[in-house]
């Protein structure tokens, strides 16, 4: 699942996995390729930690160290799915990003 999309070598993230987003890139370690997620798979990848906080959060009591324990390991679970079951793609350039795409060119 760490493979780099772009050059198929193992892009080395570690614990920037956890941290990528549909809104962060991070670039691939071997080849410098901008990888990201989606945002299907980064919300399918949160639903677990999702569901098992809502149900500890609903079945126990206030300040009690089962809600305590039902949040830290819900954050710990929504690492692990970010980690190892998120799959990376390649980041696609935003507009005006592109140096191909330069419209400052002087037409007269």
């Amino acid at each position: 699942m760490n493979n780099c999309p772009a050059c198929n070598e193992d892009s080395n993230l570690g614990w920037h996995k956890a941290t990528l987003s549909p809104l962060i890139s991070i670039p691939c370690k071997a080849c410098e390729t901008e990888l990201t997620v989606s945002w299907k798979n980064y919300l399918i990848a949160l639903l677990p930690a999702s569901i098992w906080f809502l149900i500890g959060y609903l079945y126990t009591e206030e300040s009690t160290i089962e809600q305590y324990l039902v949040i830290g390991s819900s954050i710990i679970l929504m690492t692990v799915c970010q980690m190892f079951f998120m799959p990376i793609e390649v980041a696609t350039p935003k507009e005006g990003e592109d140096a191909d795409t330069d419209t400052d060119t002087d037409k007269g």
